[in-house]
């Protein structure tokens, strides 16, 4: 039975999709919810073209854009927030999640550019050099990477039985989220985070957020070609697989292993394509996307995480529960010696 409905009115709407995102994220990056927040109940578009230095013009066919996606209302001249944007799109909210859709912006050249890197299977490649730190962009992929995680990382934590591990390395973990609500799960459990040393601002960001400073540490390095801390009980790979070549996210998952204890819990979340490679259409996507950003990152299929972990001597590999999108999945085992 086929996942999607089409019919012709449904390939004119998805042609949408990606303005309706690219609206929301225009008026995430221009900060014009919390003008709007600020200004009400004289929020016009004048007043907010003032406030946020935009052309009126353009700011008012932003406004009747965000008022048809139900995120404002319109009183007369004036605009003000929904309840949902009130509480998930100002940053100032401890609900907000605004920063995965502006990382999602910043991805939309690369997509529209999808057909080169198909002819040549070469990652996308910006007509112009991008700036040296684009630092925006790395907050903003780190926040939404924190925003997708708040999502699910409670039920993760219950559902992965950490309560005999008292350490646990999060290989690649950025933000920290994962390893930050795994030790308020399990009172006994301390972590490291180890990753690119630009992620370490915002895990500080997102660890104190949580209360858990004296109990998760930041590590720096490249998890591929850095000597990695090694005595840990449990280590958590999520979401990191996909952004190598099938030999070196091999190698990363045997590098992983060779930090546990003896019986210690190897754990991989992933969005992961059946064995016949026919979907779920989100871990499809997604490989198109890792096909644009990455070397040689790819989906892998539930064969080919089983086969990394058995070749890095991780036995009796299960899935346990994984909330959100279809195809997301996480695996389990132990090592072996």
């Amino acid at each position: 039975m086929p996942s999607i409905n089409w019919t012709p009115k449904a390939l004119f709407a998805m042609g949408q999709e990606i303005w309706k995102a690219s609206a929301i994220g225009a008026a995430i990056k221009l900060s014009l919810f919390p003008a709007i927040a600020e200004l009400a109940p004289n929020s016009t578009a004048t007043a907010l073209a003032d406030k946020i230095g935009a052309d009126p013009r353009g700011l008012g066919m932003l406004l009747t854009a965000l008022t048809a996606l139900d995120l404002l209302h319109k009183d007369r001249d004036s605009y003000r927030l929904t309840e949902f944007a009130s509480q998930c799109l100002l940053e100032k909210s401890p609900d907000y999640y605004g920063d995965i859709l502006v990382h999602f912006s910043y991805l939309i050249p690369a997509w529209s550019q999808l057909e080169k890197s198909i002819q040549t299977g070469q990652k996308y490649q910006p007509s112009q050099q991008k700036p040296a730190q684009p630092e925006r962009n790395i907050r903003a992929f780190l926040m939404g990477m924190h925003n997708v995680a708040r999502l699910q990382a409670e039920t993760v934590a219950k559902a992965l039985d950490l309560s005999q591990a008292k350490t646990l390395l999060d290989l690649g973990g950025g933000p920290g989220t994962y390893a930050a609500t795994f030790c308020r799960q399990y009172p006994q459990l301390s972590a490291v985070v180890f990753d690119r040393p630009t992620s370490e601002p915002i895990f500080q960001e997102v660890v104190h957020h949580y209360g858990m400073e004296r109990r998760v540490s930041f590590q720096s390095g490249d998890f591929l070609t850095s000597p990695l801390p090694s005595g840990f009980d449990a280590v958590w790979l999520s979401q990191v697989l996909h952004g190598e070549s099938f030999e070196k996210a091999t190698e990363l998952v045997q590098r992983a292993a060779a930090t546990l204890n003896p019986r210690g819990i190897l754990a991989i979340q992933e969005f992961v394509l059946n064995d016949e490679r026919d979907g779920p259409l989100g871990p499809a996507l997604f490989s198109l996307n890792m096909l644009l950003q990455t070397e040689g990152g790819s989906s892998y299929t539930v064969s080919e995480i089983s086969q990394m972990m058995e070749k890095a001597g991780v036995l009796g590999i299960s899935e346990v529960l994984a909330p959100l999108p279809p195809g997301n999945r996480i695996f389990w085992g132990t090592l072996s010696r």
